[in-house]
């Protein structure tokens, strides 16, 4: 009986061994291939990644190429006017706003050429297909610069929910995608001035042609605040419900901005769709 009993628990250890000596090396294989996955697999999604970025900056980069400059007027005179004037014509998919030029010029006795960027000209939207007289403020050019030589092309800011439902920028976040298919309208106003502050006000519609339900509109308004060019931007939004397939109407206060020189004011305001959120 006993020699019965040895028999068979030597037969289970005998198993026993064999199963763990097997499951071991199961448990091994699984972590090599793991690693295996992990080490090959983060590379060429990093490098797919970086693609996708380069494949993006040369669509973006030939949008900017359809943005021109035509007519260009230099007024350069050394203690008065400094201005460059130009039609902006927006040859692309996009609206484009916050449009200031790049230029380069020549000074005497120099070699290389120098460079400049414009204050800002104007902050409202030029849309796909239209064109705007706009004029420059050569600021930091030198004394000495030689008129002829300018030779400038516009810098502008590209509305990238108009890139993404063309497709030239992949949606990044489900409120990118949220944002590119949906169809806004926004319309900007200045309300009353009190007390140096002007209310910036925004109207508008949103069709929401996605999946989800949207629960938040959220937008950035700029102007130019003083002949210098500068640029001051506000945020702000509002609770909105529009569930896939409707449309709803908005009008609310996105902030107010101080009024920095009553004769000047504040001009060119424009509101942009900075996020769309869903309702979750």
């Amino acid at each position: 009986m006993w020699i019965t009993f040895g028999v068979i628990g030597g037969v289970i250890a005998v198993l026993l061994s064999l199963l763990f000596r097997h499951v071991g090396f199961v448990l091994f294989a699984l972590l090599a291939w793991w690693l295996y996955g992990w080490l090959t697999t983060d590379p060429i999604r990093e490098q797919h990644e970086i693609e996708l970025r380069r494949d993006e900056y040369e669509r973006i980069k030939d949008q900017k190429r359809r943005i021109t400059a035509s007519q260009v007027q230099v007024r350069f005179e050394k203690y008065e006017v400094r201005e460059v004037t130009a039609t902006i014509s927006n040859g692309s998919v996009a609206r484009i706003s916050n449009v200031a030029f790049k230029c380069t010029y020549a000074r005497p006795d120099e070699n290389e050429p120098w460079r400049l960027t414009t204050p800002v000209g104007t902050t409202s939207v030029i849309h796909p297909g239209e064109s705007k007289r706009l004029s420059f403020w050569l600021r930091d050019a030198a004394s000495d610069a030689i008129p002829s030589t300018f030779e400038c092309e516009p810098s502008v800011r590209m509305n990238q929910a108009d890139l993404m439902r063309s497709g030239l920028v992949h949606p990044k976040t489900p409120d990118d995608l949220l944002l590119a298919r949906s169809a806004i309208q926004v319309e900007t106003r200045l309300g009353q001035i009190r007390r140096e502050y002007a209310p910036i006000l925004a109207r508008g519609s949103i069709t929401n042609n996605s999946n989800a339900d949207i629960g938040y509109l959220s937008l950035s308004c700029s102007a130019l605040m003083n002949e210098l060019g500068r640029v001051e931007t506000i945020y702000g939004g509002t609770a909105i419900h529009v569930a896939p397939g409707e449309t709803k109407s908005f009008d609310f206060p996105v902030g107010k901005m101080h009024v920095e020189n009553p004769m000047f004011g504040i001009r060119d305001v424009s509101c942009g769709v900075l996020k769309v959120h869903d309702s979750r």
